[in-house]
């Protein structure tokens, strides 16, 4: 069974062998943290959003691992520079409010 699915397929079975193999290719992409910062925002976030209804929110050290989450699923494409610098600027800024690994 492919590990890859056409977006347009209707075939379950296709479905769920891609999705089983979703944690090993994330590992496989090599990237530092990605696979924890992965299963917080698809496993622990939505969890942890439900139990605060109903009023959702995010503590600073959630919002640092989504963003780390963000930041490294792909390329970072800002379209002006100066946007690039204040983004980066804020992430490194809540970085250090927050101890990595809380």
């Amino acid at each position: 069974m492919a590990e890859t699915v056409d977006f347009a397929s209707g075939d379950a079975a296709e479905w769920r062998a891609a999705l089983a193999a979703y944690d090993r290719r994330l590992a496989a992409l090599g990237k530092p943290d990605l696979v924890e910062v992965d299963s917080f925002y698809r496993r622990d976030l939505p969890d942890l959003l439900r139990r605060r209804d109903p009023e959702p929110f995010l503590a600073k050290p959630e919002l640092v691992r989504l963003l780390q989450w963000k930041l490294s699923r792909g390329k970072w494409r800002s379209s002006h520079p100066a946007l690039r610098f204040s983004f980066l600027f804020l992430f490194r800024a809540l970085e250090l409010l927050v101890p990595r690994g809380v």
